[in-house]
């Protein structure tokens, strides 16, 4: 998410928003996000993904604020078409991150794999 795009919202923080409230009322088990980071190697060939965590610390690089818009878009949903579960608690954009992440904690490397390990 980028920071200065706090009141837009943010379908990957919404997609994100949703796993997370479905897993805490129970419907959901397990959540695995993917995380990819940028495309190199453009015009070398095949591109390949290079390593997310090299450009992206999920404990800095997101606000520490609740995305209102997102929020509203998540809370709608769940009104509209999971009018039976409790409505979802605002969350601050790096306690959703670090929750996401929390599923994938030994961080699984799935770009470069073909290079020296």
């Amino acid at each position: 998410m980028d920071p200065a795009n706090i009141a837009a919202v943010d379908n990957v923080l919404l997609e994100w928003s949703l796993a997370l409230h479905l897993e805490e009322q129970g419907i959901v088990k397990r959540i695995l996000p993917v995380f990819i980071g940028p495309v190199k190697g453009v015009g070398t060939g095949l591109p390949s993904m290079d390593n997310l965590f090299v450009h992206f610390n999920p404990a800095n690089d997101v606000p520490d604020e609740v995305n209102q818009a997102t929020h509203r878009e998540l809370a709608e949903f769940c009104k509209k078409y999971l009018p039976s579960i409790p409505a979802p608690e605002p969350k601050t954009v790096r306690r959703i991150v670090a929750e996401i992440f929390r599923f994938n904690s030994s961080k699984c490397l799935c770009w470069d794999l073909a290079g020296t390990s």
